[in-house]
């Protein structure tokens, strides 16, 4: 080290043979040799390599997506048939076999009564007419249903948006549900918020 030698590299020749300080001083000074930026940053990658790096900067600049425009959901009805069933068509092979049924919603202080029905291929939303009655159930000509969901239109609501847990919903009797509970599980997950995933 205080020999005052140094060892030059051409990164294009392979290695150099040693020199005094004084030769290397004078190279520094003088223009440098054919093939050498003086601007040049040094890497360990082929210059192959950094060409192409570069090349891909330009390409990776993505346009941000447009926003998805979404349907203004304003009652019971616009979830279960703007959201829900939707939802439904598109997690079909996932959920299918939790949810092969018929489940009844009957939004509570509305009047209003959904079917939820996906026996078939494809899951289906009706309205009813007449209050169903769950499976096995002593009764007249209403509809039979595997399960029966009573809810009110503000906690469905708060389901969507994530305010209210429906397990803790059930327990407080704030949801009520006849029948396979089970079914009433899964499709509150059509209903509920998305969790993104990465």
């Amino acid at each position: 080290m205080g020999s005052g030698r140094s060892i030059v590299v051409n990164p294009e020749k392979g290695r150099k043979s040693e020199s005094d300080q004084s030769d290397s001083d004078q190279r520094d000074k003088a223009e440098p040799e054919e093939g050498i930026d003086e601007d040049e940053t040094w890497s360990n990658r082929p210059a192959d390599a950094a060409e192409a790096e570069e090349g891909d900067d330009e390409e990776e600049v993505e346009e941000e997506p447009a926003p998805v425009e979404r349907k203004t959901v304003n009652t019971a009805k616009d979830i279960l048939t703007e959201e829900v069933l939707p939802r439904a068509k598109r997690a079909g092979p996932r959920m299918r076999p939790h949810l092969t049924g018929s489940i009844a919603i009957e939004v509570s202080g509305k009047g209003e009564r959904y079917l939820f029905d996906w026996r078939a291929e494809e899951p289906q939303i009706q309205t009813l007419t007449a209050a169903p009655q769950v499976r096995g159930s002593e009764g007249g000509d209403a509809a039979q249903v595997d399960c029966l969901i009573r809810i009110s239109e503000t906690h469905l609501f708060q389901v969507r948006s994530g305010d209210l847990n429906p397990q803790i919903a059930m327990l407080g009797d704030k949801i009520k549900v006849d029948g396979k509970v089970g079914l009433a599980m899964y499709f509150f997950n059509l209903v509920g918020p998305r969790v993104p995933t990465h």
